[in-house]
C-alpha cells in the first residue's frame, strides 16, 4: 500500500481502474494466454521496441498522412522484432491483449477527454524512454504501447471495442483500420 500512498492521484486512479478491468477481463473474454517475452531483454528486442514506440508516438502526434507514415513505421519495426524472435510473437500479443487492454482502458477512464488520454499515453511512452536504461520490458512493456494502440484504435475504429477478441493483435487491428499493408 504504501507504493499506493506515494503515487498522485492520476496515478492511483490509472492503477485501480487498470487492476478492476482484469476483474472483468474474463467476463469479457479478453484474457490471452501469454509467456514471458524474454527477448525484450536482449539488445536487438529493446532496439526495435523503443523504435516502434518512438513511431507510436509520433503516430499519436500526427494525422493524416504525417500519422499514417509514422504507423508504417511501427508496424516496420514491430515486424523487423518479431522476424529476430517469430518463438515470442504470441507472448507479445497476448501480454498486449490482457496487460495493453488493462493499460489503456485506465488511461482512457482516468482523462477529461481525447486529448487528455492522448497525452497520457505520450506520458506512458516517455516515462518507459526515460526508464529504458534502467527497466525491463518483459513484464511492462504492454503497458506502454496498449494505450497507444487503443488510442490509434479509437481514431480509426471507433466500434473496435465491441469487436476486439483475446486472439487478436492490437497492431494488426490498427493496420486493418488504416488500411496500412
Amino acid at each position: 500500500w504504501s507504493d499506493v500512498a506515494i503515487k498522485s492521484p492520476r496515478d492511483r486512479k490509472e492503477l485501480l481502474l487498470h487492476e478492476l478491468f482484469h476483474c472483468v477481463q474474463p467476463q469479457l473474454k479478453l484474457l490471452a494466454a501469454a509467456g514471458t517475452p524474454e527477448h525484450l531483454d536482449s539488445k536487438e528486442g529493446r532496439y526495435w521496441l523503443r523504435l516502434e514506440w518512438k513511431a507510436l508516438e509520433m503516430a499519436l502526434r500526427k494525422s493524416g498522412k504525417h500519422r499514417e507514415q509514422a504507423l508504417r513505421d511501427a508496424f516496420a519495426f514491430r515486424k523487423s522484432r518479431r522476424l529476430l524472435f517469430p518463438a515470442s510473437v504470441e507472448d507479445e500479443r497476448g501480454q498486449e491483449i490482457t496487460e495493453g487492454l488493462a493499460a489503456y482502458t485506465a488511461t482512457v477512464l482516468v482523462a477529461d477527454s481525447e486529448s487528455d488520454a492522448i497525452a497520457g499515453a505520450l506520458d506512458l511512452l516517455a516515462n518507459a524512454e526515460k526508464n529504458a536504461k534502467d527497466a525491463s520490458f518483459v513484464r511492462t512493456f504492454a503497458y506502454f504501447s496498449g494505450p497507444a494502440y487503443g488510442l490509434l484504435l479509437d481514431a480509426s475504429s471507433r466500434d473496435w471495442r465491441k469487436r476486439i477478441k483475446n486472439t487478436d493483435d492490437l497492431g494488426v487491428l490498427v493496420m486493418q483500420a488504416l488500411n496500412i499493408h
